[in-house]
C-alpha cells in the first residue's frame, strides 16, 4: 500500500526525487533508505544507518547506550555523519555497511582483516563482541494471556476479541483486563 501511494507520489510530481528530503517525504520510505538513495544514487552526502553501520559503529566507539533507543541512534547517526566522505558519500555508506555484512560480523569479526581495527575500542575483544552493539532489551508477551489467546481461538474456531477477553479474565481470576 505504501509502495502504491509512493509511486502515485512520484507520477504525480513527474519526477524522482532529486534530495534525501524528497525521498524521506514519501510515503513508506524511512530514515535508512531514502539516505541509502541519496547517497548511492545521487551522490549526496548523507550518511546512511542500517544494522551493520549501528555494528561497526557502536564497537568501534564503545557504545553503552543502546542503538535501538533514540538517543543511542542519535549518537550513532552523529558517528556517521560526522565519518562520512562527502565527496564520496555512496561508496562510503556501502562501504561501511559491507565492512559490517563481512568484517565486523554479529558473531565472529574479523579483526585482522579490518581496516578499523587499530582505533576500534572492541577490536580482538570477544567480550565485546558479545556486548555490543547494546540493545534495548525486548518486551515479552505474558505467557499466560498468549496460552489462554491461543486455547480460545483453537476451541472457538476465532472468537470475537470480547469473548476472548472474557476468558482470559476469568482463567486468570480478575472481572477485569487492562488493554
Amino acid at each position: 500500500r505504501l509502495l502504491h501511494q509512493a509511486a502515485k507520489a512520484i507520477d504525480e510530481a513527474g519526477d524522482f526525487p532529486k534530495t534525501h528530503p524528497g525521498w524521506l517525504a514519501l510515503p513508506g520510505v524511512g530514515p535508512y533508505t531514502s539516505a541509502a538513495i541519496a547517497s548511492i544514487g545521487l551522490n549526496v552526502p548523507v550518511a546512511a544507518v542500517d544494522g551493520n553501520v549501528q555494528r561497526v559503529l557502536s564497537r568501534w566507539a564503545g557504545m553503552s547506550e543502546p542503538v535501538d533507543a533514540p538517543e543511542g541512534a542519535k549518537e550513532i547517526q552523529r558517528l556517521a555523519d560526522a565519518l562520512l566522505d562527502p565527496e564520496h558519500p555512496g561508496d562510503h555508506n556501502q562501504a561501511v555497511m559491507e565492512l559490517g555484512a563481512l568484517l565486523c560480523s554479529p558473531r565472529s569479526p574479523n579483526c585482522q582483516a579490518c581496516p578499523l581495527a587499530s582505533d576500534c575500542s572492541s577490536a580482538h575483544q570477544p567480550e565485546a563482541w558479545e556486548r555490543l552493539p547494546v540493545k534495548k532489551k525486548k518486551k515479552k508477551g505474558h505467557p499466560v494471556a498468549l496460552a489462554l489467546a491461543h486455547r480460545h481461538l483453537r476451541r472457538s474456531g476465532g472468537g470475537s476479541a470480547a469473548a476472548l477477553h472474557g476468558d482470559m479474565a476469568h482463567h486468570v481470576g480478575v472481572s477485569r483486563i487492562a488493554a
